[in-house]
């Protein structure tokens, strides 16, 4: 925020109408929407199943985990304001940071292996079809594209003259995967048309509300 000479505070935020107009002229905010279009026209077209359709959400949310990694390693300037590490903060040192990457990236997929489990246990007969399999992995590669692409398209965008927060930069992926967890615990077959319209909304959003608290 800004202080004028009335000695008032004004907060300086971008305007609505700014937000989306910056997210449609996104490259990689459209790859993400259609490389999810992609997946409900498939998923509606071959009658996938709740276990096919997790599965690519499941791998997304690891690539979304190791896209956050390489971020991490990546700043060379940051703030470790308010982290902690057994009760000691962290100091502000590029050993540190790499300690970090490391740490979020095993915390992350300790939880992306509990969920992974889940899939196999209530799912496994699901995966029968080799030719749907086939479309499974060429699918998660197009995710794999887009979110890397999506880092590369914002690289020299996002933190630009800032100092980013790390206990910030490690807490952003968590909410990013969100429906995700939730299309795992509440999907039934019948409403999966539904869920993945949501999760596409969903990650459309947090896209463009992620890089956009990224600049400010």
């Amino acid at each position: 925020m800004t202080r004028n000479q009335d000695n008032d505070f004004t907060a300086t935020r971008p305007e609505p109408q700014s937000l989306w107009r910056r997210g449609f002229a996104d490259f990689s905010l459209l790859f993400i929407i259609i490389s999810n279009l992609i997946i409900i026209y498939l998923a509606e077209r071959q009658g996938w199943l709740v276990g096919e359709v997790l599965i690519i959400f499941w791998a997304q949310s690891v690539i979304i985990g190791v896209a956050n990694f390489i971020r991490i390693l990546g700043l060379k300037e940051f703030s470790t304001k308010g982290l902690e590490i057994n009760d000691q903060p962290v100091a502000e040192t590029q050993e540190s940071k790499v300690q970090i990457a490391i740490f979020f990236l095993i915390h992350y997929n300790i939880f992306h292996l509990a969920y992974l489990t889940f899939i196999i246990a209530e799912h496994s007969k699901d995966f029968t079809d080799m030719f749907t399999v086939l479309w499974i992995a060429a699918i998660i590669f197009l995710m794999a594209l887009s979110h890397f692409y999506s880092l590369y398209h914002h690289w020299n965008k996002d933190y630009k003259d800032k100092k980013p927060n790390l206990g910030h930069i490690m807490f952003y992926p968590y909410i990013r995967i969100i429906p995700m967890h939730l299309c795992i615990v509440f999907a039934p077959q019948d409403m999966l048309l539904y869920f993945m319209i949501l999760k596409t909304v969903a990650d459309a959003g947090m896209h463009m509300a992620e890089h956009s608290i990224f600049r400010r």
